[in-house]
């Protein structure tokens, strides 16, 4: 996980058994606790409501809530849904982590219809293929962060973690499913949707609908094209279509008629709930390589910032055995690295004789020979690209034209496609300035600098400019 904005996930630092679940939804909130052994244990449903001290359940879920908070029993973890949050795929045409690092926040700004500034993310895991790397950047408004944060604290509730709820099923449903193959989750609640699909453990899209019982037709057309879109992405025989849903769920029926027009396998499952707490689970209390919380640094508890501590001072002591074993052995490893030293030099030797075409290679001159090598063969290589250059006749033609206009006489043109420098004969500036507005027209970014004065008393005017890329080879005189 490049963790650009958010902080890891506190599943790292607080080794806690247990985990209350918090999931908003508009005014009504779902509280799962969920217990762990080696395995994120089975949630169960605490709560379900809207959160009022007039509902009898409410100030009983609450308190225990507190009372685990202040004994340190449990992690509490809130989420936000797709419709509060981000997914979006990036890829790059470069392998190097470090740079794909410094260059995937840009990415992400153009992508986003607001500006990175305002937003917590994070990217996954990078991955490398055919020379790209492609990760996924989960995050959230801070407006939207905040909403959720707040709307706990007033219910006087202070949560250790936000988690992004899409990405966290994605996770959980992969790690189960355990192959490479295409997939798309699909997690149908009381009035919305969440879609996510992707391939080899990478989500590549994701789609939020609601669902509108005044639109309900449309709504379900969205999510037909949605499916099929999502399909076609993926381009793969071997997709396979999974959907969540409540038994119940009031368009069950639909749901299923738009499943069985498509053409992939899909698979039925009730209890989605239970799925989407049992993904938020496994995240809460066991920690993984994409861990990572959406929390600002700002909004951190205290706990997490003092297990922080004690860690520090844990590493700190590490340190300072880990320099003594180093020392120890720092003799023998001298030889190992001399006995890599020479096998890469090698190496470097006979990847830079294939380059140059050279017999000879002198060490620390590598690369300064296979760039000569490069020089020679470009300057060989020019007659030949210069066919394919334009011609030069038609602006050469319109500057003999010019010179004629105005009573101009050429003394000297240079000229190619990237440079142009003219020096000519007239008895004032006119037919000079003439001929600079003409090369500005040609492309060049010309200038006018007076010479000295010629025996016939004209005066010469040298007109120079160039390209913004600027190169003297192939210049006609």
């Amino acid at each position: 996980m490049a963790n650009v904005s958010g902080l890891d996930h506190p599943a790292k630092w607080l080794k806690r058994k247990k985990a209350f679940l918090i999931r908003r939804r508009k005014e009504e909130l779902q509280i799962f606790e969920a217990a762990s052994q080696k395995k994120a244990g089975k949630p169960t449903l605490l709560f379900r409501g809207k959160a009022a001290e007039s509902n009898p359940e409410w100030p009983a879920a609450k308190n225990k809530i507190r009372s685990s908070q202040l004994a340190e029993t449990h992690i509490v973890t809130a989420s936000l849904s797709a419709e509060e949050s981000y997914l979006i795929p990036l890829e790059l045409p470069i392998k190097n982590k470090a740079k794909a690092t410094r260059i995937l926040p840009g990415l992400l700004d153009l992508q986003l219809p607001y500006s990175i500034d305002d937003t917590s993310y994070c990217f996954t895991e990078f991955r490398h293929q055919s020379g790209e790397t492609s990760s996924c950047a989960l995050g959230a408004r801070d407006v939207e962060i905040s909403k959720a944060l707040e709307a706990l604290e007033l219910q006087g509730i202070e949560v250790e973690a936000l988690d992004h709820e899409l990405f966290a099923c994605w996770q959980y449903f992969t790690q189960r499913e355990n192959n490479k193959a295409p997939k798309i989750l699909v997690l149908v609640e009381d009035n919305h949707i969440q879609l996510i699909a992707g391939k080899n453990q990478q989500p590549s899209l994701s789609a939020h609908i609601v669902l509108d019982p005044a639109n309900i037709d449309q709504n379900f057309r969205a999510l037909r094209r949605t499916l099929k879109s999502s399909i076609e992405k993926l381009n793969s025989e071997d997709t396979s279509l999974s959907v969540y849903l409540d038994e119940n769920h009031p368009y069950k029926a639909e749901i299923q008629q738009s499943l069985d027009r498509l053409t992939v396998k899909h698979t039925l499952r009730s209890g989605v709930l239970y799925f989407i707490s049992s993904a938020l689970a496994q995240r809460a209390l066991v920690a993984q390589e994409d861990s990572f919380s959406l929390l600002p640094a700002s909004r951190r508890p205290a706990s997490i910032d003092k297990k922080i501590a004690r860690s520090s001072i844990g590493a700190a002591m590490a340190v300072g055995f880990s320099g003594l074993f180093l020392c120890a052995i720092s003799v023998a490893w001298s030889y190992v690295v001399s006995a890599e030293d020479q096998a890469l030099q090698h190496k470097l030797i006979t990847k830079a004789q294939a380059m140059s075409g050279y017999d000879k290679i002198y060490k620390g001159k590598e690369l300064r020979m296979v760039q000569q090598s490069l020089s020679e063969a470009v300057k060989k290589q020019s007659p030949f690209t210069q066919l394919f250059e334009a011609s030069l006749l038609e602006p050469l033609s319109s500057i003999l034209q010019r010179c004629k206009d105005t009573d101009s006489k050429l003394k000297k043109v240079k000229l190619s496609n990237k440079h142009l420098e003219i020096n000519s004969l007239s008895k004032g500036l006119q037919g000079a300035e003439a001929l600079k507005e003409l090369a500005i027209d040609l492309g060049y970014n010309a200038s006018i600098k007076n010479q000295e004065e010629s025996r016939d008393g004209l005066k010469v005017y040298q007109i120079k400019g160039s390209s913004s890329s600027y190169s003297a080879e192939g210049d006609y005189e």
